[in-house]
């Protein structure tokens, strides 16, 4: 059986530049804003909302991993641009008017070319799984963690005043979701445990949702929320990835617990209305 090298050099270039374009659009299509258009619920009333930013110094080597990421990307396209136009140009040359040699030639450069192609591609997938760290480009626009924490933060306090029945069943409701499997209600305790499923670049957490009466006859109640990796690494591990890596762990927590406690935000303050309205879209 004869095999067309060419051509299966050039399906496999093909298809590496497929799943590095996927690979690399992924997290960027994942990680943008959501907009809350359902109107907010009058049974709750918030009375405080406050964030609170993560260490400047953390937030500036975050722009720093996000500008190098996205500069690596558009050198990889660039670079792929820049190759297939190398390579129409040489097959826009007739073969009648090219020699046996430069015919021979002509095919030792498209299987280079292609092969550059092909390791490109390698690079960026094993780059793109590890190191690359896309995020919204408009939060490089913030110099400031302070600016920022409105969408990236360290913790949260959150205060409502209204009945406590309706506040822990409200909660209880938010937490649903398709990466939140089993809840576990205390009622008593006031107390809500989950866990969250595995996800791209967001490894499985624990969540607890406490509510604390903080004035029984304003009916003012806070809300703790934690957030935490189910299974953290080695601590040298840890070390080794807030050293080198352009996204360290610590940086796809902070990121996964924002976006999670924004979602539930969001969520618990608005008002639940029929699943055909297509306005109910908190998260």
């Amino acid at each position: 059986m004869n095999i067309d090298v060419n051509g299966l050099i050039t399906t496999v270039g093909a298809v590496l530049t497929l799943v590095a374009a996927i690979v690399t659009l992924v997290p960027l299509f994942a990680n943008r804003t959501r907009t809350i258009t359902a109107p907010l619920d009058p049974s709750i009333k918030a009375i405080e909302i406050e964030r609170k930013e993560i260490d400047q110094k953390l937030w500036n080597k975050r722009r720093v991993a996000i500008i190098i990421s996205y500069s690596y990307v558009l050198v990889f396209f660039l670079s792929i641009v820049i190759t297939s136009f190398a390579l129409l140009s040489l097959f826009s040359l007739h073969p009648t008017h090219l020699t046996v040699a430069q015919q021979t030639n002509l095919t030792q450069y498209t299987i280079t070319y292609t092969i550059v192609i092909i390791a490109l591609n390698i690079v960026t997938i094993i780059l793109s799984l590890t190191f690359l760290y896309l995020r919204p480009l408009f939060e490089v626009r913030f110099r400031f963690a302070k600016d920022i924490r409105f969408y990236i933060f360290q913790t949260v306090e959150i205060y409502v005043e209204g009945d406590i029945e309706y506040i822990f069943s409200k909660a209880h409701q938010a937490l649903r979701g398709k990466n939140v499997q089993n809840i576990d209600v205390d009622f008593n305790a006031r107390k809500l445990e989950t866990s969250l499923k595995w996800s791209f670049k967001k490894a499985p957490a624990k969540v607890t949702l406490v509510s604390e009466t903080i004035n029984e006859n304003t009916k003012c109640h806070s809300l703790t929320i934690n957030y935490e990796r189910a299974n953290k690494l080695p601590k040298w591990l840890e070390k080794f990835s807030s050293s080198y890596f352009l996204h360290p762990t610590q940086l796809l927590d902070i990121d996964a617990r924002s976006a999670f406690i924004n979602q539930f935000i969001g969520k618990f303050l608005t008002k639940e209305v029929s699943s055909g309205d297509k306005d109910n879209k908190p998260n």
